[in-house]
């Protein structure tokens, strides 16, 4: 299993969200040996990266997605699927991610599941989710070949 974890940032900060959807991914990873890449955009944050257990960095080499640009990002990500073809792509549930990543779930024909709390792995892969303002937590079981996910902030340490 390919995992690719997006690394927000904001004014040359990383996002912690960010750090707790890699959190997210290195608990599915010590169940099924996945690796897990990190992608930044801002390279004057890779370093920062290097304490955490990675399979790779993955720096954008582009001025221009150094701040938001939807489109770039979107434009990004699709080269980026296309040149490491994940099993999963797993965002920090955030306003930019809500804006940008259902159009790339709807550009690559990839299922996106928003808002997790939670990753299972004991029997198949599954998230959960909170529904009904937060009165029932749904359980999803991933089946197809990719998944995009983003998790909610609080969910993992």
């Amino acid at each position: 299993m390919k995992i690719l974890v997006y690394i927000e940032s904001t004014n040359n900060k990383i996002h912690p969200v960010s750090l707790e959807s890699l959190a997210a991914a290195q608990k599915l990873s010590q169940s099924n040996n996945a690796e897990i890449y990190a992608v930044i955009f801002n390279k004057n944050l890779a370093d920062t990266l290097t304490n955490y257990k990675l399979n790779g960095l993955i720096i954008a080499d582009n001025d221009e997605l150094s701040s938001y640009h939807p489109l770039l990002y979107l434009e990004a990500f699709k080269q980026l699927n296309a040149q490491y073809t994940p099993d999963l792509i797993i965002f920090g549930h955030t306003y930019e991610t809500r804006d940008w990543v259902p159009r790339l779930s709807a550009r690559l024909d990839i299922p996106f599941i928003s808002d997790c709390i939670n990753i299972d792995c004991s029997n198949g892969t599954s998230v959960s989710r909170p529904i009904y303002q937060a009165k029932l937590v749904q359980k999803l079981s991933l089946t197809s070949q990719q998944s995009i996910l983003s998790f909610q902030a609080g969910s993992f340490n």
